[in-house]
């Protein structure tokens, strides 16, 4: 019976282990994310932006009374609390253009705000980018293409 036991713990050890790294996926940050009602825009064309996972970042023991939540939306991750002032910025070449503040809100720190392409922008691609100084990952950004 001992040997049978002896034989098994290698086993067990293994099963037990795994669990142990399946738990590692809990921790893990989400990304934030944003979107773009239109890929092709104007200048002086309105349009919508929505983000998602706007919050701080779940430190790596993320204790249950944390108020951190788990999230399903994208690749899934930790969220803290909702972020405020968010920058969002146009970026065209060399041209940087300040278009505003969010907050993001609730428990998965979500936003959607509208923002106007630059007058100025010129035909080709840009970049609508969204941060700030507390978001403590990477922030987000999303391609557009000015048409004429």
């Amino acid at each position: 019976m001992r040997v049978g036991w002896l034989a098994a713990a290698p086993v067990l050890l293994a099963l037990g282990l795994a669990g142990c790294s399946s738990s590692s996926t809990d921790r893990q940050y989400a990304a934030s994310e944003i979107e773009v009602s239109a890929d092709q825009v104007r200048p002086g064309q309105t349009v919508t932006l929505s983000g998602w996972a706007f919050t701080t970042k779940c430190e790596d023991d993320c204790p249950p009374d944390s108020g951190a939540v788990w999230s399903e939306h994208g690749d899934g991750g930790r969220l803290g609390e909702p972020l405020r002032d968010l920058a969002i910025e146009w970026r065209e070449g060399d041209q940087v253009v300040d278009l505003g503040l969010v907050d993001a809100t609730g428990e998965e720190g979500t936003f959607e705000v509208e923002v106007t392409v630059p007058a100025d922008a010129v035909p080709g691609a840009a970049t609508i980018f969204v941060g700030g100084e507390k978001l403590d990952r990477d922030a987000a950004e999303v391609e557009v293409t000015v048409s004429e």
